[in-house]
């Protein structure tokens, strides 16, 4: 089943009077934040929809203290922010070490892309990730597919045409 809490400790540690809990986010985001946001990211790489459900669960058991007390929420609202307005994913098809996929992964680094989820590899080697499958490389160079929801922009090998998608998908207005 779906979990509405997750704890900062293992289910079968050792018996506590209280099993230490802390939803907020300090210098280090919080278990819970990290958790969440981990289930996001898998759920854009994969198309899992209870994962993103689960996600879900749990930011709306935080919702009311979210609201009050923003600031202690910083990663958490982060991640709100990703399962209300979707990630910003982007694949990267061809070889990696070879000139074309590195200059393209070069390009991706180069932007703060707070909701980015990224996946790369070789055309046949989607293994499971839904952001992967049916993307192949254009004439046989490395492609870049930026998407949101799993709805893509025409397919770029060039890492200003790969610059230009994603100064666009992280403009308000796109949203």
């Amino acid at each position: 089943g779906t979990t509405s809490t997750f704890y900062d400790t293992a289910h079968d540690h050792e018996a506590l009077v209280t099993r230490p809990r802390d939803v907020t986010d300090n210098a280090m985001p919080s278990g819970t934040s990290l958790a969440v946001d981990l289930m996001l990211r898998i759920a854009e790489l994969t198309g899992d929809a209870e994962l993103r459900r689960g996600a879900s669960i749990v930011m709306e058991t935080l919702a009311e203290p979210m609201v009050r007390y923003g600031p202690a929420f910083g990663h958490l609202l982060g991640a709100a922010d990703m399962a209300v307005h979707g990630a910003v994913e982007v694949a990267l098809v061809g070889r990696p070490g070879e000139p074309g996929f590195d200059a393209l992964a070069r390009t991706v680094a180069t932007h703060y892309i707070p909701s980015l989820v990224l996946a790369g590899g070789e055309p046949s080697s989607s293994q499971g990730l839904a952001l992967l499958e049916g993307r192949e490389m254009r004439n046989r160079r490395a492609t870049a597919y930026v998407c949101r929801q799993f709805t893509c922009d025409s397919p770029v090998t060039s890492s200003e045409a790969l610059r230009d998608q994603l100064e666009r998908a992280i403009t308000p207005e796109r949203r």
